[in-house]
């Protein structure tokens, strides 16, 4: 299961000033609450604090991270099923590390291809998630 963490940390920027910024993350592996809020403690070493933690849309990643350039890009996919005659749509997000919507576009036609239902892109957009941790 993801959570979406969001935290606020104190930075220095480029005129060499400390000042607080919010960052946005991805935590994978978890069950609770408590183990994603562990885990973004663990990658700052305490030196943040967590302003929210929500459990994720996204039902899985697509791809694995190859580039620093990539971003992470969240899409909504439709898969339509016929049971008995009836028609059933089914929504649920994945998420795919792309550099350029474009390539994110492409990713996701390539990963519908392999289903065996319909499936149709309802929506594309890149996310400001710095980076994706794992529970261990």
């Amino acid at each position: 299961m993801y959570f979406e963490v969001q935290i606020q940390v104190t930075t220095m920027d480029d005129r060499g000033k400390m000042k607080e910024v919010q960052e946005n993350y991805m935590v994978d592996g978890c069950e609770f609450f408590a183990q994603a809020e562990q885990v973004i403690m663990q990658h700052y070493d305490g030196d943040c604090d967590v302003l929210a933690i929500k459990k994720s849309r996204v039902r899985e990643f697509i791809n694995d991270k190859k580039l620093d350039s990539e971003d992470i890009y969240v899409t909504t996919i439709t898969q339509t099923y016929d049971i008995n005659g009836k028609t059933t749509k089914i929504k649920y997000k994945v998420a795919l590390y792309a550099t350029s919507i474009q390539e994110a576009t492409q990713r996701t036609q390539h990963y519908m291809a392999q289903g065996l239902d319909d499936m149709v892109c309802e929506e594309m957009k890149k996310t400001d998630f710095i980076e994706v941790l794992t529970y261990n």
